[in-house]
């Protein structure tokens, strides 16, 4: 066998005959120039790669489309290039891969707003992925169905007339909004017995979170926090067009088994996270030594006990910092137990999570040498006239409160809670924040510390005469069973200024 000598990158060695291409290119990605025998050649190693993409089956006129489960190795997605295509009106679909498809080009980006003149048509994406100038194969993708039309104004609009532009250095926009689980809504149980009034194609996920995120970029909000976050939704959807629109964010499984969450996003341009945590309350009630008497109170009743430990309710926590002047926020998110008659368990829940902000508030404020307020946002399912109002704003809740015996056979016995927070509900107690077929009320708070803090708007919410023309949440032009609470607020420090 003649003598091989191989001239990689311009280093002259010598190759045994037994040895492979691979044991010598070991390089592990880049371009490689490589002469064997005299005769160049460049090998491109790993290069950048679309490995997977997929498209919604729903794509709505006037509404966002945008690549999810997109999977690029080798490749930087803020160098990738995304050029979305719409074919002719009424093309038919089996013709859509065949080259006489004319394809129209309408935005580069990595989402695509469509139009109304986009309806009957299809959607296709190329992506070229990249990592600074080394340039992949283009990937190209097109959607399953055409552009259907709309739903029409929805009533999110009309707050966003309130919206309309980003908040000031010293100001920030508070959202909560329990965006209601694929996980519960996707059942014959939920389409048939809960929300019966709400059209099937109107309750896959594919249509509602195309609603729910338009609702929320529209908001122009700081500070985000969202009940009912189906995990893949985070990681699919609202992590990847939330990114790209400025903000950061984070997301907590509840305890047990579900896929359903806390998610929380914030305005990158005005806070910088600090840390960030989640708890359990039936895993932290048993391991944490803050909650002796609240784990006291579960050992003198087993059925108590035992209907508070089968809780999945967790605490999401956020500390951020300002960027404009060293003032900081401890975000508490959370969703409490639903039963109508577990006041009692709400009680308890909430005595934990609000123990558990003061201690991580006095913990940053020692670690990070600045002040810092509480905001408490969620699903509280708890209306006005109950405790967990009465305990957040009063700051005491007493042995002998009516809601400790809210469930017969459960009564909480010898417990006095109590903080020294000074809060209260920054949207006030609407009429309703829920406005399903068998209950409306209000569940949903933004509660918030008053001592650096002061409420300066609340966005309207939807007019009741508006409410009864579509009989119940969700439906048509409301992707979600609640209706999210919009609060703007100010340092009051720069009240001085």
């Amino acid at each position: 066998m003649p003598e091989i000598k191989v001239k990689l990158n311009n280093e002259l060695f010598q190759v045994e005959s037994d040895v492979i291409a691979k044991d010598f290119l070991s390089q592990e990605t880049g371009m490689i120039q490589i002469d064997i025998l005299s005769i160049p050649f460049e090998i491109d190693v790993n290069p950048p790669s679309v490995q997977s993409v997929k498209l919604p089956n729903i794509a709505i006129a006037g509404y966002l489309i945008y690549p999810f489960k997109l999977s690029i190795e080798f490749a930087n997605q803020q160098d990738c290039e995304f050029d979305w295509f719409v074919s002719d009106a009424n093309v038919d679909a089996t013709q859509l891969n065949l080259t006489k498809t004319a394809w129209t080009k309408r935005h580069n980006g990595f989402f695509y707003m469509t139009s109304k003149e986009d309806i009957n048509r299809y959607i296709k994406l190329e992506i070229t992925p990249k990592m600074g100038n080394r340039v992949g194969f283009r990937h190209e993708i097109i959607t399953k169905n055409n552009v259907s039309a709309g739903p029409g104004y929805c009533p999110f609009e009309d707050r966003h007339a309130f919206t309309n532009h980003k908040l000031g250095t010293h100001e920030f926009r508070v959202v909560t909004y329990n965006i209601l689980a694929d996980l519960y809504a996707d059942s014959d149980y939920s389409r048939t017995v809960l929300f019966p009034q709400c059209p099937s194609y109107a309750m896959n996920i594919a249509y509602r979170k195309s609603l729910f995120i338009k609702e929320l970029l529209g908001y122009n909000a700081d500070i985000m926090c969202l009940q009912e976050v189906d995990n893949k939704i985070f990681d699919g959807d609202l992590n990847p067009v939330f990114s790209q629109n400025g903000y950061e964010g984070a997301f907590s499984v509840k305890g047990g088994v579900v896929t359903e969450g806390l998610a929380s996003f914030w305005n990158s341009d005005k806070f910088e996270k600090l840390n960030g945590s989640r708890m359990v309350l039936a895993e932290a009630v048993l391991d944490d030594d803050s909650f002796t008497d609240i784990l006291g109170a579960l050992n003198i009743n087993e059925a108590l006990k035992e209907n508070f430990l089968r809780r999945t309710t967790a605490l999401q926590t956020v500390i951020l910092k300002s960027k404009n002047h060293s003032e900081g926020l401890i975000i508490g998110n959370t969703h409490l137990f639903f039963k109508p008659d577990a006041d009692h368990i709400r009680l308890l829940q909430t005595a934990m999570i609000v123990r558990q902000l003061e201690k991580i508030k006095t913990s940053a404020e020692k670690s990070f040498g600045m002040a810092f307020s509480v905001l408490l946002c969620g699903d509280f399912n708890s209306t006005p006239p109950f405790g967990v109002l009465e305990f957040m704003q009063q700051k005491v809740i007493k042995e002998n409160h009516t809601d400790w015996c809210s469930a017969e056979g459960e009564h909480v016995q010898n417990l006095q809670i109590e903080h020294k927070l000074n809060m209260e509900s920054a949207c006030g107690t609407p009429k309703y924040t829920t406005y399903t077929v068998g209950f409306k009320d209000c569940l949903d708070y933004i509660y918030y510390q008053t001592d650096n803090i002061s409420v300066t708007s609340v966005v309207p919410f939807p007019l009741e005469e508006e409410m009864e023309k579509y009989q119940a949440l969700p439906n048509i032009v409301f992707p979600s069973d609640h209706i999210a609470c919009i609060a703007d607020l100010k340092w009051k420090l720069n009240e001085l200024k």
